[in-house]
């Protein structure tokens, strides 16, 4: 195991040692050196439980134990799920420190850090033991992977038998529908010889939904996988992944209602997408929209025409062999007061807190790693604040 510590505010945030140094493809830097500009635009901790509990409330029992989140930011999920559940721990996980930075300060105000342990490392590579969670979430995660099939074998197998895994994805029949329109808007615009931020904003989308859909390069200098957006999805998808994965009873639920589902939409688009006014986009092509909701469309089939959806599944009971766990060393992620970096301390309220010698503290929150991460010596790292890079601290 080998910690980071990001800063003297936010306090410590772990990374397996096989992070070091390897390039963030894909992330753009509103997600590390302008993650406090993300939070500021993005937080939505209400809004996010509002949806997520919708497949919570179809457990089979109270949600409890341990939860791993993926692509955690700066806790849209995470902090909701504590506050929401307080038998619940949770173990954050994102590629950015500097997101999960401002996580750990958010469950800090809140009096939940003793229950939340932020990890820093790319989900696509596998770091955690499998069968260890009794939930998996990944809301608005998935579509920022290359290659997200393996990322949902990986929330599957993390299932103790009898878990669930949630994600919340954006999904390619309703934004289809999104990107006729638009691009219908941006036509009737050329026929017109009118211009203006919205149109042009909506033209772009079209564009975003379009190589999204076909995974192609948008442009020679301009590689698909360099984006932050990069997947739409479909029933066929989570059917395929989670069926390979021994997983069952996939389940498809749109969280937007069917009523004037495009037109609200669009305004979302438009006004938190694009910093737009929604009143700058003509008449006329909110007419256009409007059609797409009360001519094109009835209700039924707009519920089958999600823009974004959940897909939630349950692990079938035994149905993972999750190999040989006496082959495995364990030891826990476990939170570091800045002190000598020679000592390896746990949480204080882990009953071997008082051990003032070099130790694999097993009694703590939250995770076992892998045996070829476990024998990687435990270094503390720091996250540059310029370089957003890891470089090594070195012992004073």
């Amino acid at each position: 195991m080998t910690y980071v510590f990001i800063d003297r505010t936010n306090g410590w945030v772990y990374a397996p040692e096989a992070e070091l140094g390897r390039p963030k493809v894909g992330v753009s830097e509103i997600l590390l050196s302008r993650a406090e500009e993300y939070f500021s635009r993005f937080e939505q901790f209400s809004h996010i439980y509002s949806i997520l509990k919708n497949a919570i409330d179809k457990f089979d029992t109270p949600l409890s134990g341990l939860a791993v989140d993926l692509g955690s930011g700066f806790g849209n999920t995470v902090i909701p799920l504590l506050s929401a559940h307080p038998d619940l721990r949770v173990l954050a996980t994102d590629i950015s420190p500097d997101l999960l930075a401002i996580c750990r300060r958010e469950a800090l105000k809140r009096g939940l850090a003793d229950r939340c342990a932020v990890v820093a490392f790319n989900a696509e590579r596998d770091y955690l033991k499998q069968g260890i969670a009794d939930a998996v979430f990944g809301c608005a995660i998935l579509h920022h992977m290359v290659d997200p099939m393996a990322h949902v074998r990986t929330a599957v197998n993390l299932l103790k038998p009898g878990g669930r895994a949630v994600f919340l994805v954006p999904f390619e029949a309703g934004n289809a529908i999104l990107r006729i329109a638009y691009t219908s808007i941006h036509e009737e615009a050329q026929r017109r010889g009118e211009d203006g931020a919205a149109l042009q904003f909506l033209r772009g989308i079209a564009r975003d939904v379009e190589v999204r859909t076909h995974r192609f390069d948008p442009a020679p200098d301009f590689k698909w996988h360099q984006m932050d957006d990069k997947w739409m999805f479909t029933r066929s998808f989570f059917e395929r992944a989670i069926g390979e994965a021994g997983a069952s009873e996939v389940k498809i639920e749109p969280i937007q209602a069917p009523e004037d589902l495009f037109t609200r939409q669009t305004r979302v688009v438009l006004e938190s997408y694009g910093n737009i006014p929604s009143t700058d986009l003509p008449d006329w092509a909110w007419k256009i929209v409007l059609r797409f909701d009360e001519e094109f469309f009835s209700d039924d089939q707009k519920r089958d025409l999600p823009v974004e959806a959940m897909g939630h599944n349950h692990q079938m009971r035994g149905a993972v062999d999750h190999g040989n766990r006496s082959k495995r060393r364990s030891a826990g992620f476990h939170y570091q007061p800045p002190i000598d970096h020679e000592w390896e301390v746990c949480h204080p309220n882990c009953p071997d807190a008082h051990i003032t010698r070099p130790h694999k503290a097993t009694g703590c929150l939250i995770v076992d790693f892998h045996i070829s991460v476990l024998r990687s010596k435990a270094r503390p790292i720091v996250v540059g604040r310029r370089t957003h890079a890891y470089r090594r601290l070195r012992r004073r």
